[in-house]
């Protein structure tokens, strides 16, 4: 897991090209968002970054929602893809385990590429606001949505993919 800055991208760099491709282009959408001050935010937009032959390889789906209370989220974990998340606008809270320490709730769903797990008792909740970053492997199960400091709010974010 990397929880970090985005303008700290070039710490990562040279870790493989599409992470690589994909940090640049979300630094270049959160410089885009704070001068525009999120004129033009689609929830639900999809930007595809990079394809092969098998479809898309890299993108990012622009997201906004309300944080919620942590017994209203889902513990999740992905196989097949890197799953970054970055912070635009609003204050998340994200749960993490390890995927390996925790009970399957929900078995793994090839095609959406989702495990849900039970929640640790005392989980830790990172607190993530705008220009912060989290890259979750497959072993990170993270638990996004999660009211920071008991107070619910919207946030705007991206979630980009990385086909592994």
């Amino acid at each position: 897991m990397i929880f970090d800055s985005i303008a700290n991208r070039p710490l990562y760099r040279g870790l493989g090209a599409d992470l690589d491709l994909a940090l640049d282009a979300l630094a270049a959408l959160a410089a885009e968002y704070a001068s525009s001050s999120g004129a033009g935010f689609e929830s639900g937009k999809k930007i595809v970054l990079a394809e092969d032959g098998r479809g898309p390889r890299v993108w990012y789906t622009l997201q906004e929602y309300r944080t919620k209370g942590s017994s209203d989220c889902v513990l999740e974990a992905h196989r097949a893809h890197l799953d970054i998340h970055l912070y635009l606008a609003g204050q998340d809270g994200i749960g993490i385990a390890r995927t390996s320490a925790r009970r399957v709730t929900a078995a793994y769903d090839a095609e959406k590429d989702c495990s849900l797990h039970e929640p640790p008792e005392g989980m830790p909740i990172l607190v993530a606001g705008p220009g912060d970053f989290l890259v979750c492997f497959p072993d990170d199960a993270h638990m996004p949505m999660v009211a920071g400091k008991g107070r619910e709010g919207p946030v705007r974010k991206a979630i980009c993919k990385i086909r592994l």
